[in-house]
C-alpha cells in the first residue's frame, strides 16, 4: 500500500460532509413514531480547484474517507440550536422539547430537526449563521433555531424545533425576551399548504398535530 500523502494545509481541498434533510416531522404534523432519517442524503462540499490540482499531481492516489454518523450529526445540531435559544431565554422560560433528544432518551431526531430543501447562495466571509424564530398564537408558541454551518460554501440551512411555551403569560414572556429573526402569529385553527422554502421552519398547519 502506498504511503500517505502529506498535504500542506494551504493545498488541502477541505472535504466536508453534510446531510440534506426534509422538514422536521413535528412541523408536518407527524407523530414521533414517523422516522424520516433514512431519507437523509449525504452532501459533500469540496474545493474543486484544489482537488483537481491534487489529482493531476498524484493521479489515482487522492481519496477521502468519512464515517456515516447521522444521529451524531443531528444531535450536534440539536445542541447548537438549544444553545442559540439560550442566548435570549433562560432554561425555565420554556419547555425544551429538544432535551430528550440531546440526552438520548428520544431517538427519532428527524421529528424535531430538518432542513431547507434548496441550498442558499454562499455568504462570503461568514463562518456560520444562527437565527432564532418563533411561531404560534397567544396560548402556545414554538421556538425554532436556524443553523447554517460554513455559510461561505454551498451548505444546507437546518432548523431545530427547540421548545415551546404554553399559557398567555409564558407566551408573552418568551415573545418579549427572544431576539428573533422572524415571528409568525398564526390563526387558530388553520390549515395551509407547506410554507415556502424560505420559511422551512414553519408548520404546515396550526395547531400542530404531532
Amino acid at each position: 500500500m502506498a504511503p500517505d500523502l502529506p498535504i500542506p494545509m494551504g493545498r488541502y481541498p477541505g472535504v466536508f460532509i453534510f446531510y440534506q434533510m426534509g422538514r422536521a416531522g413535528l412541523l408536518l404534523g407527524q407523530s414521533n413514531a414517523v422516522d424520516s432519517s433514512a431519507a437523509w442524503s449525504l452532501q459533500a462540499v469540496v474545493d474543486d480547484a484544489r482537488l483537481t490540482a491534487l489529482h493531476r499531481e498524484h493521479p489515482g492516489r487522492v481519496t477521502a474517507q468519512f464515517r456515516h454518523l447521522p444521529t451524531s450529526f443531528a444531535r450536534m445540531l440539536a445542541k447548537i440550536g438549544y444553545c442559540q435559544i439560550l442566548t435570549s431565554l433562560d432554561p425555565g422560560d420554556f419547555d425544551a422539547l429538544c432535551l430528550p433528544y440531546i440526552l438520548g432518551a428520544e431517538k427519532n431526531l428527524s421529528h424535531i430537526i430538518g432542513a431547507r430543501a434548496s441550498i442558499e447562495a454562499p455568504e462570503p466571509g461568514i463562518g456560520y449563521s444562527l437565527r432564532s424564530n418563533l411561531f404560534g398564537d397567544d396560548e402556545l408558541c414554538f421556538v425554532v433555531a436556524e443553523i447554517r454551518l460554513f455559510s461561505a460554501a454551498h451548505t444546507p440551512t437546518y432548523h431545530v424545533v427547540v421548545g415551546q411555551a404554553s399559557g398567555p403569560a409564558n407566551v408573552e414572556l418568551v415573545s418579549q425576551k427572544l431576539e428573533v429573526t422572524y415571528r409568525a402569529q398564526l390563526p387558530k385553527p388553520s390549515a395551509f399548504e407547506i410554507p415556502p422554502d424560505e420559511f422551512h421552519w414553519m408548520p404546515a398547519s396550526w395547531p400542530i398535530a404531532g
